[in-house]
């Protein structure tokens, strides 16, 4: 899983939420990669359930994130801390979650 890199603008569980969002991602790609080549997808599948297990802890913050990804019209691919931060630094759409 990738590992974000994290300031202390926002509490920690968006986060999580978004190192889920982008794990999620990324394992869901590597099984399907898995699949398409008859490989063994085991490795994805452990991934997947440690991403899911981040977006179960942290769901208002996964909510939150993919309503605002809507609205900006951004993909997994391109989310990424800055983003993140600069969504949300001023409090207003989160209001203390």
């Amino acid at each position: 899983m990738e590992v974000i890199n994290r300031s202390t603008s926002l509490p920690e569980s968006a986060y999580e939420a978004l190192e889920g969002i982008k794990g999620q991602a990324k394992a869901a790609a590597l099984m399907l990669s898995a699949h398409l080549s008859g490989g063994d997808d085991s490795s994805a599948r452990e991934a997947l359930i440690v991403a899911q297990d981040l977006m179960a802890a942290n769901e208002i913050w996964v909510y939150l994130i993919l309503d605002a990804m809507e609205g900006a019209d951004i993909s997994v691919d391109e989310l990424n801390i800055e983003w993140l931060e600069k969504t949300f630094s001023d409090g207003s759409s989160y209001e203390s979650v």
